[in-house]
């Protein structure tokens, strides 16, 4: 199995223009959703581990995310930016469904093989 980069997160409850006293204290707000969780999760992470991380893989490359013990193989799938400081607003962390076959191989590959 591949290493990926991995990032650690955690829960966040507060949400709307709450968010602006998160992002005082070094934290950015984030959310994951896709065919990989059940239930969209608002998440919380570290600006400057996340600017690191970003710098290194961008949005093509997929990333381990911990949230609470619980790890999910996400892509960075928007980076929300103001639009004068060019700051890190919020970050979308887009978690595909988890192949059955494993094998790494898709039907197109086989079929034009």
């Amino acid at each position: 199995m591949a290493q990926h980069e991995t990032l650690t997160a955690r829960p966040r409850t507060i949400i709307g223009k709450q968010v602006r006293g998160l992002r005082r204290s070094g934290r950015l707000p984030g959310i994951i959703y896709g065919p990989g969780i059940a239930v969209p999760q608002p998440v919380s992470i570290d600006t400057y581990d996340f600017e690191h991380l970003f710098r290194q893989v961008g949005t093509m490359n997929p990333v381990e995310l911990t949230v609470n013990g619980a790890r999910y193989l996400v892509f960075i799938q928007r980076v929300e930016r103001h639009p004068v400081r060019q700051e890190i607003l919020n970050v979308e962390f887009y978690a595909p469904a988890r192949s059955k076959a494993g094998n790494g191989t898709d039907r197109t590959q086989e079929e034009a093989g």
